[in-house]
């Protein structure tokens, strides 16, 4: 079982991979300026609200960073836009972005769920410690 942060990063990660990706796929181009703020934009308005406000515009270009080293998006100096390969056009058929980034939710789900489980069984096992001290003592 891993660390709450790493997983909410991982599913953040995947996100906006997928994102990026289905949004380049149906823009065939985005312009990209001195800052990735339209990008962020974009993609900010298809993610999920509850990682909206965990996601800041770092994690976008890193993101576009690793989308390009990968070979899934090429930069186009010329124009200052960022465009699809056909590698990443595969990789978003056979779903496999998409796939990771849904099991990397569902994995932050369950570490969520966990969390809170450990917490009520604490609760559980204090009020349960302090009705055997009450009826000892009564």
């Amino acid at each position: 079982m891993g660390h709450y942060t790493d997983s909410l990063r991982y599913y953040r990660s995947y996100r906006i991979r997928s994102l990026l990706l289905n949004r380049l796929l149906v823009d065939k181009e985005i312009s990209v300026d001195a800052t990735s703020l339209q990008i962020s934009a974009r993609v900010a308005a298809e993610m999920d609200k509850s990682l909206l406000w965990k996601s800041f515009q770092k994690d976008v270009s890193h993101e576009i960073v690793f989308l390009s080293a990968m070979g899934y998006i090429v930069p186009c100096k010329e124009k200052n836009v960022i465009a699809i390969t056909p590698e990443g056009k595969d990789t978003l058929r056979n779903g496999i972005i998409d796939e990771a980034a849904n099991s990397a939710f569902h994995n932050f789900v369950n570490m969520r769920l966990q969390r809170k489980v450990i917490w009520i069984s604490l609760l559980a096992l204090l009020l349960s410690l302090v009705s055997i001290i009450l009826q000892v003592l009564l």
